[in-house]
């Protein structure tokens, strides 16, 4: 009973934060691959998203004992998002309506560490997700910035494939010892922004929204 205490203390603790310098405590000796020593194993495939998981603190966490679900993006899908973003922020600008995407740069090195905390937490789950487990339009529990990521499926070449967030299409997984790697041709990019902020950004909600301003409702709906 002592050890399942243990277990369950770390466990919350693991769960409470995504930090990569995590207490000897908390780590555990693997016989196979941990999400983290997998994802290491191929730099060809990952090593834009561990540089993202290691600047966010979160490859300590992939290293921890649990059952978590990661969504790995592919180096092509991490250099495609952060042209994509750049664009978007660039052209804003020009256009004067600035939109803060948060990449500033094509770079992989120039994202902020806000910027790959954000990013990485986005493609965690505190909950082990199978192929099988993705079903319906949306996962059951939010990623670990408390998001809800939405499901679709494609036939691809005869097969369903599961689409995350209607951009990210999902390749192929692997079970590792904490856990599950999705491997996915695009970036999870969920909204951070409050209803009444989303509202806010769509022009055919501005007589709607006008009314939420004068009734105060746009300061509760955060």
């Amino acid at each position: 009973q002592f050890k399942l205490a243990v277990i369950a203390i770390v466990s919350v603790w693991a769960l409470s934060s995504c930090q990569e310098h995590i207490e000897e405590g908390a780590r555990f000796t693997f016989v196979g691959k941990t999400i983290a020593t997998y994802l290491e194993a191929d730099e060809e495939q990952y090593s834009s998203f561990v540089d993202i998981l290691t600047r966010g603190e979160c490859l300590g966490l992939m290293k921890a004992y649990g059952q978590y679900t990661c969504f790995a993006p592919t180096n092509k899908a991490v250099e495609s998002f952060l042209k994509e973003q750049y664009e978007i922020y660039t052209t804003s600008i020009a256009k004067g309506d600035t939109i803060d995407t948060g990449v500033y740069s094509t770079n992989l090195e120039d994202l902020s560490k806000a910027k790959c905390i954000e990013i990485a937490r986005n493609h965690i789950l505190p909950k082990m997700y199978l192929g099988v487990d993705l079903i319906g339009n949306q996962i059951p529990d939010a990623n670990m910035n408390d998001r809800n990521l939405t499901l679709e499926f494609d036939t691809i070449d005869g097969k369903s494939v599961a689409k995350i967030n209607s951009t990210a299409p999902v390749l192929y997984e692997e079970e590792v010892e904490n856990g599950v790697v999705h491997t996915i041709s695009g970036v999870l990019n969920p909204s951070t922004l409050g209803i009444s902020a989303q509202i806010k950004e769509y022009d055919y909600f501005s007589i709607f929204y006008e009314a939420l301003e004068k009734t105060g409702y746009d300061r509760q709906m955060v």
